[in-house]
């Protein structure tokens, strides 16, 4: 049994993957390099923290993932200076 493809079908799955390959490359590469370097975050880590709360929290999760791991960063950073400055005296 042979199948006769129409151009309608074979312009439309083109579209389709064609579509795909930009919105995929454009949110989960482009968008995490560019949320990542706003923030000073590693886009890895913008990923990762993005998944891990909305695992835990859902949707808002989802939302507020990229400002805490923010802030996670900037008080891990301000401890790690902390200790370095009573080490020194």
């Amino acid at each position: 049994m042979r199948i006769k493809l129409d151009k309608t079908y074979v312009k439309y799955s083109a579209y389709t993957i064609l579509t795909t390959t930009i919105l995929y490359l454009l949110y989960v590469i482009i968008s995490p390099k560019i949320v990542g370097d706003s923030v000073g975050l590693h886009p890895v880590f913008v990923i990762l923290s993005i998944i891990i709360d909305s695992y835990f929290f859902g949707l808002v999760g989802m939302l507020i993932a990229v400002p805490v791991a923010g802030i996670i960063k900037l008080l891990l950073t301000r401890w790690i200076d902390f200790t370095k400055q009573i080490k020194e005296t």
